[in-house]
């Protein structure tokens, strides 16, 4: 089993995260509009993507019952004091009376119809704990998610995300002012072949809104802060190690500005001359005269890369 950690406020951060891109029109954007495209699961190269491990019939069911429980409660035992409250909605005090003592004596499912019907009759489509599950799902189908890496001369990641050698790695520096150092937005990636499961408690969250009509709804979903969401977003098979990657995740798909500052520019081994140019251009434009510079050469030995800066 996955050992899950609550979610780390001190983390150790990177300097600078990098953004392996191909040269297309594309890496172009993020210089040229500042915005970067948070992809979902579906989206990425690992099919493995943002799943959990079987989810245990057990725990599921244990779950739906405390959470529905937590709502009777809310019904039956209003705060500060907890007791059974004097009026609910538009029902008199004699007609609330009634109410509650004839839901007390019904079963677990009949209090949860009789509910919803009430809650309902007054304008509010009451959460269902009952469809966390399919919430669950769909949450982790509907993450934004933008990879980086903390490795700017990795061979194998020039090699299938640098456009073969002939694309560029955007480094965007973690600042104490930008959503990099925010937690619940940057997480680092563990790598290991175990899927993290449920077997305990989760953070809960609330979604409360309205629909056309003005009718109040609220959903049921789990925290991005809850530590085994965020294990399902950020592990990912030992055979993807080399990636040594960080993730800055929002809560869907979409454009987002740029996270963090642009620091640095990094040519590979085979971008031609002219388009250098041209995103030294760009990346001055869109950062400032701060921005620093460095392409990829061939070790003397010829073993391996080094990144060598640009004056």
């Amino acid at each position: 089993m996955l050992i899950i950690s609550a979610m780390d406020h001190n983390q150790t951060l990177p300097s600078v995260l990098y953004k392996y891109r191909a040269d297309s029109e594309w890496t172009e954007g993020i210089l040229l509009k500042k915005s970067v495209w948070l992809s979902k699961a579906a989206n990425l190269n690992d099919p493995l993507e943002c799943r959990t491990g079987a989810i245990q019939n057990a725990w599921k069911q244990e779950t739906i019952r405390e959470l529905e429980e937590g709502q009777i409660l809310g019904v039956v035992a209003a705060p500060p004091n907890f007791m059974p409250p004097e009026t609910l909605f538009s029902l008199t005090p004699r007609d609330t009376r009634r109410w509650v003592k004839t839901f007390l004596a019904m079963s677990h499912s009949e209090r949860m119809k009789a509910m919803r019907k009430l809650y309902s009759a007054h304008g509010i489509d009451l959460s269902r704990p009952d469809k966390l599950m399919d919430n669950l799902s769909r949450q982790l189908a509907e993450v934004g998610i933008f990879s980086m890496s903390t490795n700017p001369v990795s061979q194998l990641m020039w090699s299938h995300y640098g456009g073969i050698h002939s694309g560029i790695a955007l480094g965007f520096a973690v600042t104490a002012e930008c959503k990099f150092a925010d937690p619940l937005h940057l997480i680092k990636v563990t790598y290991q072949d175990q899927k993290p499961v449920f077997d305990k408690g989760f953070m809960n969250q609330v979604d409360i809104g309205y629909d056309s009509k003005g009718r109040q709804w609220s959903r049921q979903k789990f925290s991005l802060e809850d530590p085994v969401l965020r294990a399902a977003f950020s592990t990912k098979p030992v055979d993807w190690s080399y990636e040594s990657e960080w993730r800055y995740i929002e809560e869907e798909e979409g454009e987002f500005s740029w996270p963090a500052p642009l620091a640095e520019v990094v040519f590979g081994l085979r971008m031609p001359v002219e388009r250098r140019r041209k995103y030294t251009d760009m990346a001055r434009r869109a950062a400032g005269e701060g921005v620093k510079f460095f392409e990829i050469a061939i070790s003397q030995d010829g073993s391996s890369f080094e990144r060598l800066q640009l004056n």
